[in-house]
């Protein structure tokens, strides 16, 4: 028997009552435990990929505060402050890394290609 989890889909024993993988209910009515709905995955509604994008080249993570990701952007706003801050002399490589991250990142978000954070 197949999960029915979307996350999972695993092959399970016939008989078995939950999914050995991920613990999802494979026959309903068979258990008083209730199994929690999975939510869709949140995409930000008309947000322009290219003004995500500027926001970015600006500054890591103005993108994902743009596009609605305000945990991302925190994150990506404190690692680059912290990559400058920690070793200014070789902070090139980390600042470059977290600036592109971000730029593609806040592009595919606003083009609703990447979910946001929740």
């Amino acid at each position: 028997m197949l999960c029915p989890n979307p996350a999972c889909g695993k092959m399970n024993d016939e008989g078995a009552l939950y999914c050995r993988a991920c613990g999802w209910q494979l026959r309903p009515g068979k258990s008083s435990i209730a199994q929690p709905s999975p939510e869709p995955p949140k995409f930000p509604t008309d947000k322009s990929p290219v003004a995500a994008v500027i926001f970015s080249v600006v500054y890591p993570g103005l993108g994902q505060f743009y596009n609605g990701d305000f945990k991302k952007g925190l994150m990506m706003v404190i690692l680059a402050f912290a990559a400058a801050a920690a070793a200014p002399a070789t902070a090139a490589i980390p600042l470059l890394a977290i600036w592109m991250w971000a730029v593609v990142n806040a592009y595919r978000v606003a083009k609703r290609r990447t979910p946001l954070w929740s």
